[in-house]
């Protein structure tokens, strides 16, 4: 594989075909949390794939991720993630190998708030979205209660600036606000590109109910959308890698991201 960093700041990596001169369209690899630019083990497969059927492949770590600012995690909204999704988008586009029409993500868990919530910016989607393990409701930690339910019980202090954890980590009420007001449920009838919900089946039951919820959405709406359950996948299709390929590269020559075999 050729591998080159395309961000002025280094944490991001762009994987081209061996094969072929360009321009190639790229899926854009988004983290969830505590992830970075180095994909999982179980994606490996999808990004072998991809690369071998002529796209490329790009990954990068969101701010207050993996050595790209961690002190800054508190800090952090989704809002400002989302931003930083569209500025390393626009990097992308400015790569001459690269097709600036068939530029997508694939985002996995609290990734995917960002890249939902760009598909829905009027003039800034992507190309196309593949969801995995997707938050598309405000309960991101539905086990421990939801956020909702952190806000109602923690409102005093952080009406006086305090902070409550969320996954282990103190947020303040900006970032807990964001979560509510601007849930990617919230705007998925401005969605302006194809989506592809891809859910494993062993994963948790709130994730699999997002990813429901935010196939009706888009369906109620009118909007590209298809939804694929790996009944042996988990959190991140571990257990369902070759599966995921298969359905990640069928839905891209449906959509006209690649072209057909």
């Amino acid at each position: 594989m050729k591998r080159s960093e395309f961000l002025a700041q280094g944490e991001s990596w762009l994987y081209l075909p061996q094969e072929g001169e360009g321009p190639f369209p790229v899926v854009l690899y988004c983290h969830g949390w505590g992830g970075c630019r180095d994909i999982p083990d179980t994606l490996r497969p999808l990004r072998k794939a991809l690369l071998a059927a002529g796209c490329a492949f790009a990954s990068f770590t969101f701010e207050g991720s993996g050595k790209n600012g961690a002190d800054l995690l508190p800090y952090i909204t989704y809002t400002r993630l989302t931003e930083q999704l569209n500025g390393v988008i626009e990097a992308l586009r400015a790569q001459p190998q690269i097709d600036a029409a068939r530029i997508g993500c694939l985002a996995v868990s609290s990734g995917t708030v960002p890249a939902l919530r760009l598909a829905a910016t009027p003039g800034k989607a992507p190309a196309f979205v593949v969801a995995v393990a997707a938050c598309v409701s405000p309960q991101i930690d539905m086990p421990h209660g939801g956020v909702a339910k952190i806000v109602s019980e923690h409102l005093h202090e952080l009406a006086a600036g305090g902070r409550a954890l969320l996954f282990g980590v103190p947020y303040g009420e900006a970032f807990l606000r964001d979560v509510l007001e601007n849930a990617p449920m919230h705007t998925m009838h401005r969605v302006s590109c194809p989506v592809l919900f891809l859910q494993g089946g062993r994963d948790n039951p709130y994730r699999r109910a997002d990813a429901l919820l935010g196939t009706f959405l888009l369906q109620e709406a009118g909007k590209p959308v298809e939804h694929k359950e790996l009944a042996q996948g988990g959190h991140v299709l571990d257990g369902a890698e070759e599966a995921c390929a298969e359905e990640t590269l069928a839905w891209l020559r449906r959509i006209c991201i690649l072209p057909e075999e």
